[in-house]
């Protein structure tokens, strides 16, 4: 069973215990885990680029949907995940998630951040799902009139 039966199949998302139960990843997965089934699945809409620069490398990778929004996983050091304090190539249950929209512009993940912090590679593809099919996410700090 590849990604995308699991992607065409009725629930039309892509959840962490369907990769598992298809064999396609062990349990608990990593961020490494959920990097090499996005990349090496032929079947997936969107494409896998891992961070190459001398900084990032081994620590991250950028999801480019086919509708022009990008999902950046990043984890290690700097990053809001539990290998934080990390240098060099590692791996980490947990990863810092960003959205980026097609015209360049991060997008908000929630009220004032356009980050998400320790997320799971369940809750990173959650984001990456959404991604996929959100037809347009607010750019935009809300403003104290816009308050409850």
């Amino acid at each position: 069973m590849t990604t995308k039966d699991i992607l065409t199949s009725e629930q039309h998302y892509l959840t962490i215990e369907r990769l598992v139960a298809a064999g396609i990843i062990e349990t608990p997965p990593s961020m490494y885990d959920l990097m090499a089934c996005l990349s090496n699945d032929p079947d997936m809409a969107g494409e896998v680029t891992p961070n190459l620069d001398e900084r990032r490398e081994g620590r991250g990778f950028t999801y480019h949907c086919a509708n022009g929004y990008e999902v950046s996983v990043q984890w290690g050091e700097a990053c809001y995940s539990d290998v934080r304090h990390k240098q060099g190539p590692c791996d980490s249950p947990n990863a810092e998630v960003a959205v980026i929209n097609p015209t360049g512009v991060m997008v908000m993940l929630q009220k004032f951040d356009q980050v998400l912090g320790w997320q799971s590679p369940q809750q990173v593809l959650a984001v990456i799902n959404k991604a996929e099919t959100c037809p347009d996410w607010p750019t935009k700090w809300p403003t104290f009139d816009d308050e409850e």
